[in-house]
């Protein structure tokens, strides 16, 4: 055999062959916790060429992490109940080395009733074997047919410590359905993220959810975070993000009972909390378009009232509470409160107001990172970050081109150069 021969595919060693299948199934522009899935269909796809390769497709490294989708906007409707049989037969022998399994599987509403109870089914049996094989990892979108028996199928995996669900439950199920039920048995349970699933509101006592959670992320669920969690059983949430929260500054009062929360994510949010400074554990504050209450009388301006807004919030905090603030897209005026948060050691700005300059204070004495401000926000900010004497890392972006940028570029390089 030649050495040209001999480089085949076929010739590689077994270990290297399959890292070199879970390469080719790999998303580079998924995000991380997507990007590592292997597909159902490459898993099918692949044991067809050879013995050898039928093989090695069954290594326990490339079943660990497996996604399973059903576009039926791409596909043929009427194949699906034949893909889920398949799928269904091949998990029989995968499940018990699937650790992460995210399912996305779109049925039309269209779809007669009993193919959508046997769809239904069908999905409910591959989540039941993998959760009984030892399943860590849920990720379950766009599946409402999937989530007639949600509560039965979480309820044999045990094992899980993330729970994703997004648009699982249709209208009429999310409001007969209890969040607190439906995660019942889930002692080990440590990331939780929910969307689109406005869960009904319960009557008396708020229910618990699992004491185990150190991450929850709540997104287009209205007014459901916080009052209807009881923040008082969390005590090991160090992560809560929300997105497109309805409630008040006030109605925020819950969260002051998370003792160990040190990351709040709020995005789209219609007013921040008035507890900020009393999460004695925050380190780091996100906000992105928040807040977004607009001032009843239309004579005041907008920006105006939301900087007071966000300042308000902002004043609560100790001056060396925060480690971290982002503030992204926001259309104000930079917080007045910022100079005296000494603590800061990274700075994340997105902002439309170049013609503003970074205030100078205290806080940018411990500043070690800043970015991205816009090109032109960077170029008002130099005099201000000439006092940041541990500034290690200085990011800018801008939507323009080099040539129109060409009048500030020389003084920002000239500058991170010094």
């Amino acid at each position: 055999m030649d050495a040209e021969a001999a480089m085949t595919l076929q010739a590689l060693p077994d270990d290297l062959l399959v890292h070199i299948f879970h390469l080719l199934d790999h998303d580079d522009e998924q995000p991380p916790e997507q990007a590592r899935f292997h597909s159902a269909e490459f898993c099918w796809a692949v044991p067809r060429v050879c013995r050898r390769w039928r093989r090695l497709c069954w290594d326990p490294r490339l079943l660990e992490r497996i996604s399973i989708d059903w576009w039926t906007t791409e596909r043929n409707d009427h194949s699906l109940l034949a893909f889920l049989r398949s799928l269904c037969g091949w998990m029989a022998g995968a499940a018990g080395h699937v650790r992460a399994l995210m399912l996305e599987v779109d049925l039309p509403l269209e779809l007669p009733a009993a193919e959508q109870h046997k769809a239904a089914a069908l999905l409910a049996n591959i989540v039941t074997a993998c959760g009984r094989g030892g399943l860590r990892s849920l990720h379950l979108f766009n599946s409402p047919a999937a989530s007639g028996a949600l509560s039965s199928w979480l309820g044999m995996a045990t094992d899980l410590r993330r729970l994703e669900l997004a648009g699982c439950l249709r209208e009429e199920q999310s409001r007969r359905s209890d969040l607190a039920a439906l995660l019942r048995g889930l002692s080990q349970l440590e990331h939780l993220a929910l969307s689109d699933m406005a869960f009904e509101v319960p009557e008396g006592p708020v229910p618990a959810l699992p004491a185990s959670l150190t991450s929850l992320g709540l997104s287009s669920m209205s007014d459901y975070v916080p009052k209807q969690v009881d923040c008082q059983c969390l005590v090991r949430l160090q992560d809560l993000r929300v997105y497109e929260c309805t409630v008040s500054a006030e109605q925020y009062e819950p969260l002051a009972s998370l003792p160990a929360l040190a990351r709040l994510s709020l995005a789209r949010c219609l007013e921040l909390p008035a507890c900020l400074g009393r999460l004695p554990a925050l380190r780091l504050l996100s906000l992105f378009l928040s807040p977004q209450l607009r001032p009843a009388d239309p004579n005041i301006n907008l920006s105006d009232f939301q900087a007071a807004l966000l300042d308000s919030a902002l004043s609560t905090l100790s001056p060396t509470q925060l480690t971290q603030l982002q503030l992204a897209d926001h259309d104000v005026q930079w917080p007045s409160t910022l100079p005296r948060l000494r603590g800061l050691q990274v700075l994340g700005l997105q902002r439309h107001c170049p013609s503003q300059p970074l205030p100078t204070g205290t806080c940018l004495g411990s500043l070690r990172w800043a970015a991205p401000l816009t090109a032109e926000a960077a170029a008002t900010a130099l005099p201000a970050l000439a006092t940041a004497t541990r500034l290690e890392a200085f990011a800018v972006w801008s939507h323009a081109s080099v040539d129109q940028l060409q009048p500030i570029l020389p003084d920002v390089i000239a500058w991170a150069a010094q």
